[in-house]
């Protein structure tokens, strides 16, 4: 047998005993991290929803996470396994008084989390990998518990395990201490708020929190947002326009403590970035997601209608159509949403914030913000934390509007 064989050969049986080892032989990456990387393109967005949603799983101040899935607006979130992990940690080999965080794969380093014809997704969390940490954080206590749903399956976890991978996975440890502070409470204050209404939410685990940050989380593990008494659905995006979004405007119905307000310094990120679509690929989105067909001018094709309070586009009229047929075959309003996360190559346009323009053969959305807009947005809060010193108490009585803190 020639040295070719026996290379063929050896080859053979590595990916007949273990296809992940061969990956690891030929492209230098362990088999788990391999499938995170894989996984990662495929986590669906969290805010096509009825329902206040954070825009999670958008990593805050820097590039989208690649390939988003997205799920059909006509099903219903499915039910996660009722099997539980009552008092045993996400994290293999840990116990709930003594949990550390295990590594996995970071993406790329918001959310989030939303028209009313777009119902509720199920979503998947990325597989863990068997990476240790390079430096063990120090016990998670404190808090209580959550419940929260770890690869389809229910676990009551460490509050403060579990609002650390949620803070985590929102923002970055570059941020100022009491903007952390602010979205860990804001987190905390959302898994509890769905907990309380008989829900689990999807915890992400593809990122480890850091030390600082579950040193952060400890400070604030006991305090959560409550209006009139009642914990509030804490949601939360990116970067606004300059100015939030109301409930009303994003999901169609009034919560007192999502209003819009201002938030003067969402200007440092996310501001002004061009989309820029083909005329031929428009024709195609607008044919295959919302059974338009374009016609006349391509100046005429796009006309916005009316602004929500945050300045976001709310009615569009689309080469004389203001509905579209949405992927359940039912007729529903154009909106800027309904744009953003239905027909125009769904979510590559990071807000409803957009201005079109005509460029030669191609059309270009620029935009503003990053998520739906409503309630706090992550680079907002760490602004007003940097520039006026504010505390993270300021920050979630600013951006939820009549609420306590404790």
């Amino acid at each position: 047998m020639n040295k070719f064989s026996l290379v063929s050969f050896g080859l053979a049986i590595l990916f007949a005993l273990g296809g992940g080892y061969a990956i690891t032989v030929m492209s230098g990456v362990p088999p788990q991290v391999y499938a995170d990387f894989r996984e990662e393109e495929k986590i669906p967005r969290n805010d096509i929803i009825e329902e206040p949603e954070p825009d999670r799983y958008e990593p805050k101040g820097s590039e989208p996470e690649s390939d988003q899935t997205i799920p059909d607006d006509s099903s219903e979130p499915s039910e996660p396994s009722e099997s539980s992990a009552s008092g045993s940690s996400v994290l293999s080999g840990r116990s709930q008084s003594q949990s550390q965080p295990m590594a996995s794969q970071s993406t790329a380093s918001q959310s989030p989390s939303a028209s009313s014809a777009l119902s509720s997704p199920s979503v998947s969390s990325a597989p863990q990998t068997s990476l240790p940490p390079s430096n063990p954080a120090p016990p998670m206590q404190g808090g209580g518990t959550l419940l929260v749903t770890v690869s389809g399956v229910r676990k009551e976890l460490p509050a403060v395990e579990v609002v650390s991978y949620f803070t985590t996975a929102e923002v970055s440890d570059s941020f100022e201490r009491e903007a952390i502070k602010a979205q860990a409470v804001a987190s905390h204050t959302y898994v509890a708020y769905n907990n309380s209404v008989g829900r689990a939410p999807d915890m992400p685990t593809w990122r480890t929190p850091s030390n600082h940050i579950v040193s952060i989380v400890s400070e604030v593990i006991d305090k959560k947002i409550y209006y009139g008494g009642n914990l509030i659905n804490a949601v939360y995006h990116a970067s606004s326009a300059g100015r939030t979004n109301s409930a009303a405007e994003v999901w169609g119905s009034h919560i007192p403590y999502l209003v819009s307000v201002e938030s003067k310094y969402d200007n440092a990120a996310n501001w002004d970035l061009r989309k820029v679509f083909s005329t031929k690929e428009t024709t195609d989105l607008l044919y295959n997601n919302a059974k338009i067909q374009t016609s006349g001018p391509t100046e005429s094709w796009f006309t916005i209608l009316s602004r929500t309070s945050g300045g976001y586009a709310d009615r569009v009229n689309i080469c004389g159509n203001t509905h579209f047929t949405n992927r359940a075959g039912v007729s529903a309003p154009i909106t800027g949403r309904a744009i953003r996360e239905q027909i125009m190559d769904p979510f590559s346009l990071r807000s409803a914030w957009f201005n079109i323009t005509i460029e030669g053969d191609n059309i270009v959305f620029t935009t503003r913000g990053w998520g739906h807009g409503a309630g706090m947005p992550q680079n907002g809060a760490n602004e007003y934390a940097r520039r006026e010193g504010w505390t993270y108490e300021q920050i979630l009585r600013h951006y939820y509007t009549g609420v306590s803190v404790g």
